[in-house]
């Protein structure tokens, strides 16, 4: 029997991806660079509207902010999907194969699908 060693949970607040233990006892805690990139760049900008006193300053980073949890969240529903097709198609579930789910509005929209 095969042996399933520990998965630990993205630290990126909303990511669905693990990551294996080997990887935490290195030291990392994001399942992607993506993801680990993503955060710290949240920071980065939580920070920056934290100390800025500049009013067309805080506009543009509010809306960098914005634009980066919409392709944080488009990401993660990604990676969903991602998962759900794997684990519904895989060779190792064969009886809970089905038809792929259609794309939610938002996903369709950011990637340019009509209907």
């Amino acid at each position: 029997m095969r042996r399933r060693h520990k998965r630990h949970t993205c630290s990126r607040e909303g990511c669905p991806g693990t990551y294996s233990q080997q990887m935490h006892d290195g030291g990392l805690r994001y399942c992607s660079m993506i993801c680990s990139r993503i955060d710290a760049d949240l920071d980065e900008l939580i920070d920056a509207l934290r100390d800025s006193s500049d009013p067309g300053a805080e506009v543009t980073l509010t809306e960098a902010w914005t634009t980066l949890v919409q392709a944080a969240d488009l990401f993660s529903d990604y990676r969903r999907l991602r998962e759900e097709n794997r684990r519904t198609n895989s060779r190792r579930y064969p009886g809970r194969r089905t038809t792929p789910q259609p794309l939610t509005r938002p996903l369709a929209d950011a990637a340019g699908v009509q209907g």
